[in-house]
């Protein structure tokens, strides 16, 4: 967040320059600009895989539980991958899945022993209660969520807490996006002036 920052503030550095005898420099570091920019979004296109509205519909039906991109997955998930033909498992045990969100899931356990196993990948921050008891998260050999659960019927209900630097965070990030549009207001609207009066004092 500071280099943006930094670079809205340079702006009219890098206007001065674009005006005196170093403007080749100025070109250069905008001709820089502009082929990142090119490159990345010609990436994003030529990578692009075109799909007609049928396979474009099966394929969203089978992104969930894929193994996905290995580069992304933690550092505690190992293959292979055990296959799970339901979202909620647990050998031995009913399993009813009540509400199913991105952050939230409960679901209820039938009596019996055994952990529930959860076709998810484990985080820390993946936190799971069965009223107002906490129930231990661990990670499978795979990485998939692992609770235990007690032996009597229960509902369960995980969910995923982020923790208070994250929204310090995103306030932040906020701010900072804040600065740098007031850094390129204030230029546009009173940098003229202020260049003006500098010409007049002078002379």
């Amino acid at each position: 967040m500071v280099v943006p920052i930094v670079m809205a503030a340079a702006l009219p550095y890098w206007e001065s320059i674009a005006k005196g005898k170093k403007r080749a420099l100025a070109i250069l570091a905008a001709g820089s600009i502009a082929v990142s920019i090119a490159f990345s979004a010609a990436h994003t296109v030529r990578e692009a895989k075109p799909f007609d509205a049928t396979q474009f519909a099966r394929t969203l039906q089978e992104i969930p539980g894929s193994p996905g991109v290995s580069q992304w997955w933690p550092s505690w998930v190992h293959e292979p991958f055990q296959k799970m033909a339901r979202a909620v498992e647990s050998p031995g045990r009913e399993v009813a899945i009540e509400r199913w969100d991105p952050e939230r899931r409960e679901f209820v356990v039938g009596p019996g022993k055994g952990d529930v196993r959860v076709r998810t990948f484990f985080y820390p921050h993946w936190k799971a209660f069965s009223g107002n008891t906490e129930l231990s998260v661990r990670p499978d050999k795979d990485g998939a969520i692992l609770v235990g659960v007690p032996e009597n019927a229960t509902t369960v209900v995980l969910q995923f807490q982020e923790p208070a630097r994250v929204r310090l965070t995103m306030a932040i990030g906020l701010l900072g996006f804040m600065v740098i549009f007031g850094l390129l207001f204030w230029n546009l609207l009173f940098g003229q002036d202020k260049a003006g009066a500098t010409k007049v004092l002078v002379s």
